[in-house]
């Protein structure tokens, strides 16, 4: 049984008529629920190919001065939240146990 996956994820956010802006990062995850992102990059892609760019995010920012595209916390780190949820779990349950003498 396959619990664990690997992969490419986009989004898109469209910047005026001609242009587009793309995030593109590689993601680790296991049991298809809980990823974790590698490093984002971001492009504008525009209906001639030729024109495409890269830009830094920086760049994003001045874009979208507000409502700035992200990519959402759980896609970058929802790997290390359920581990972190998991190890407090296991801290409040061993305190938990020790408090009431068991």
């Amino acid at each position: 049984m396959i619990f664990f996956g690997w992969g490419k994820k986009t989004r898109t956010w469209p910047i005026d008529e001609e242009r587009t802006l793309v995030a593109v990062w590689r993601y680790f995850d296991i049991f298809w629920l809980f990823p974790i992102a590698g490093s984002i990059h971001w492009y504008i892609v525009t209906d001639n190919r030729s024109e495409d760019t890269e830009i830094n995010y920086e760049r994003v920012r001045q874009y979208f001065p507000t409502n700035t595209p992200k990519v959402g916390i759980w896609w970058r780190f929802g790997l290390l939240i359920m581990i972190a949820i998991f190890v407090a779990w296991g801290a409040i349950g061993s305190l938990v146990g020790t408090v009431l003498g068991n």
